[in-house]
């Protein structure tokens, strides 16, 4: 099993937390009420030990439902799922 460096996963944590932060003031000013979903999302901090793969949602809007899965990556990016040829994985939101 590969590990990644200290700072190499510390850097990781750490953007996802910046990355977490921005969608929740995003959204926020949109009018929506998001609050983390999944604890300390928004923070460095280390919990529990997470299973990669298990797709689970950060941060939900207390106002609609909506539950938002926030992800940073190195590269600068914008990207949305979508598939054409699966209905339920269709984008229905234009990008922020």
């Amino acid at each position: 099993m590969n590990f990644k460096a200290d700072w190499s996963f510390l850097q990781k944590i750490s953007m996802g937390a910046v990355a977490s932060r921005a969608v929740i003031d995003k959204l926020n000013s949109c009018g929506h009420e998001v609050i983390e979903l999944e604890r300390y999302s928004t923070s460095n901090k280390i919990w529990s030990t997470k299973i990669k793969r298990l797709r689970l949602p950060d941060l939900i809007c207390l106002k609609c439902g909506r539950r938002i899965e926030s992800r940073a990556k190195s590269k600068l990016d914008v990207r949305m799922s979508d598939n054409e040829n699966n209905p339920d994985r269709r984008c229905d939101m234009l990008p922020l």
